[in-house]
């Protein structure tokens, strides 16, 4: 039976993961060398990485912050109203065979669906929507997943991990995602996920309480 997340959800995950660009062009963009320019001797300048907030007190409501990282993930959670439990999620900008950051991974635990967690890829908008995206660990059999919308973000997928694909990420070194470009429709672009820290990290998230559709009413 295949659950679909709820609206009010991936409302969160979207605000949440709308911050990230800037993040992804620090981590893509080398430092000029020093001294860097031309012969006029104007300055071509260098990126300024900036820090993330730490603690929900330096942000404002529906802001980002970033209260820990493991290893190779980060836990990002959302500042929620007043009285509301911030939601948070664990997160890991992904590269391609050439190390060039690509697309992003998010992963949340959910209490009252038919998977104990979910995840949201964002892949860039150049992906060839009819080719989905397969997702496999340390070489095991892919499974594959299909796009369901794309908007100024990049293109979405939704999905849903069993126990059973939990307990094969903790054990796993190494997850593989792989989508096709549509300009090059006959070569896949395989993104390498870091299973480094995902036990810990996962363990320590919070879960999020979701409520079940009703079920369609039998004919």
């Amino acid at each position: 039976m295949t659950n679909r997340f709820g609206a009010g959800l991936l409302l969160s995950l979207t605000l949440a993961l709308a911050t990230t660009a800037a993040v992804a062009q620090d981590q893509a963009a080398p430092a000029p060398a020093e001294g860097a320019g031309d012969a006029t001797g104007l300055s071509a300048g260098e990126p300024v990485r900036q820090e993330r907030p730490t603690s929900r007190d330096q942000v404002q409501t529906g802001q980002l912050y970033v209260p820990k990282t493991e290893q190779d993930w980060e836990v990002r959670c959302g500042r929620a109203p007043e009285g509301q439990a911030d939601p948070c999620q664990m997160y890991q900008l992904l590269r391609d065979q050439a190390g060039t950051p690509t697309a992003e991974f998010t992963l949340f635990r959910i209490e009252g669906a038919d998977f104990p967690a979910g995840a949201l890829v964002v892949t860039p908008l150049e992906t060839l929507l009819t080719g989905g995206l397969t997702f496999s660990v340390d070489g095991g059999a892919p499974k594959r997943y299909p796009f369901k919308y794309c908007n100024a973000s990049g293109c979405m997928a939704e999905i849903g991990f069993n126990s059973d694909e939990i307990a094969a990420m903790k054990r796993g070194s190494q997850a593989l995602i792989r989508i096709v470009p549509v300009v090059a429709q006959n070569t896949n672009v395989d993104l390498s996920l870091s299973l480094a820290g995902f036990t810990a990290t996962y363990d320590g998230l919070p879960p999020r309480q979701m409520q079940r559709r009703p079920a369609a009413p039998q004919q």
